[in-house]
């Protein structure tokens, strides 16, 4: 899970924060969390729910990222803290990865 990213919101390839992962080996691919997308002060927020909606994310896979949660953390404020989701891959492989949800 600690080498995994499941984002959904700007740290995805090619959105604002996308910058905060440049020069972090790793690769991306496409997959899907369960649960309820909001928006709080015109930024996406993730609250997970086995039961809820299919919400599209992209995933980064990086033997890097352990060393860098801290950063990430105070790019992504009080608003979010990190937890567990389960990813489901559209060749139907599933995994824990490391989201940004709602605090």
């Amino acid at each position: 899970m600690g080498q995994r990213l499941a984002a959904y919101g700007t740290l995805r390839p090619g959105e604002p924060n996308h910058a905060w992962l440049a020069g972090l080996a790793g690769s991306w691919e496409p997959g899907v969390v369960h649960g309820r997308l909001d928006h709080r002060d015109g930024y996406p927020v993730l609250t997970p729910d086995k039961a809820g909606e299919p919400i599209s994310v992209m995933v980064f896979t990086s033997l890097d990222l352990p060393g860098h949660w801290d950063r990430l953390d105070r790019l992504e404020g009080a608003n979010y803290r990190r937890a567990p989701v389960r990813v489901t891959y559209p060749d139907g492989r599933s995994a824990l990865a490391t989201a940004y949800v709602a605090r």
